[in-house]
């Protein structure tokens, strides 16, 4: 968070020193490093235009999982429970729409669906293959154990080793999409229930439709900046250039610890990535960062440290947090950034 804070703030100040918000860019490694920064600058009202493929909410894989916690908050709500059927094999979209009318007039509806005569009752005649029938029991005794009261990120956290062989199965960059999953579920630690976590989503993301998104405030005369993975910006260039999570397994990722041809090629990404600034680059790393385990102290990139000192200038920002419910002295988080000017040419 303190991350996205700093990125906007910057932006709004260079925009004061006559820098044009289309000739500045946000790029990352991976699309989920943009989910706080996108919604930080939605807060702050500053246009953007996403070029890291679908935007992150819009994404299949993200849909699916956020089905499955509307279920769990309202057990009627039809499309959710048309999402969860889809990929639950052998279930059709005739089958689907029988199951839903049949359990959406009960007081219950996944614990009729789980009763053991469900099928042989309320079913009866319907058809429904017995792998679909087995697959979706399966499934959804992953879900019953859970309230509307839970604290989503533990829900999260379960759903993503529900979906993982779904995932796996369906798409060539299932580790990505995982990753997505995963810090879905780090960005709900910060919700003390599924609802709260599900209206702010809807307030943020409803009009997150297309694979070139923009928001805030847009004249014909203000172009917007741009939000991009560094595989989408190749060939492209702006007078300034933020490169986010900078710190030890996140860029390079974790992944490619001990393959060292892997290793290279993260190394290729970031040459890529310093080599799109003209004029200002800024480096950014979080002190902290936050994970399923809780906040954790973070180390720089590699590929920061191994860059000679003198051809950076490196810094520090401090935020400085109240809180309002308690009375209590203000208290200080420190975040890392390292900025290069120029650093491509040097």
């Amino acid at each position: 968070m303190d991350q996205a804070r700093f990125i906007t703030s910057q932006i709004l100040k260079l925009r004061t020193d006559d820098y044009k918000f289309s000739e500045m860019a946000v790029l990352c490694r991976a699309s989920f490093h943009l989910l706080q920064i996108e919604l930080e600058l939605q807060a702050k009202n500053i246009p953007y235009e996403v070029r890291a493929g679908i935007a992150f909410f819009e994404k299949a894989h993200i849909k699916d999982l956020l089905a499955h916690l509307r279920i769990i908050e309202n057990p009627y709500d039809e499309i959710a429970w048309s999402r969860v059927f889809s990929i639950i094999p052998g279930i059709g979209s005739a089958s689907a729409e029988r199951i839903f009318k049949a359990i959406s007039s009960t007081s219950n509806p996944l614990v009729t669906l789980l009763n053991k005569s469900f099928f042989t009752t309320k079913m009866k005649g319907a058809r429904i293959p017995e792998k679909g029938r087995k697959s979706l029991i399966l499934h959804l005794k992953n879900l019953i154990n859970f309230t509307s009261q839970d604290a989503p990120e533990k829900i999260i956290k379960s759903l993503v080793k529900v979906l993982e062989d779904h995932t796996r199965s369906k798409y060539e960059n299932w580790q990505e999409r995982i990753d997505d999953l995963t810090q879905l579920g780090v960005y709900a630690q910060k919700y003390s229930t599924i609802r709260r976590l599900l209206e702010t989503l809807s307030l943020n993301v409803s009009s997150l439709e297309s694979k070139t998104v923009r928001m805030g405030i847009q004249s014909e005369d203000e172009k917007p900046l741009v939000l991009s993975t560094i595989h989408r910006a190749k060939g492209l260039e702006w007078r300034v250039v933020f490169i986010t999570m900078l710190c030890e397994d996140f860029f390079p990722s974790s992944r490619v610890v001990g393959d060292a041809d892997a290793y290279e090629e993260e190394r290729r990404v970031f040459y890529v990535a310093i080599t799109r600034a003209k004029d200002q680059l800024y480096l950014v790393s979080p002190s902290m960062v936050r994970t399923y385990r809780g906040s954790q102290t973070s180390r720089l990139s590699q590929f920061i440290t191994e860059l000679k000192p003198n051809v950076y200038q490196k810094s520090s920002v401090q935020f400085k947090l109240t809180n309002k419910k308690v009375k209590r002295k203000t208290k200080e988080k420190k975040s890392n950034f390292t900025s290069a000017l120029d650093l491509y040419e040097k």
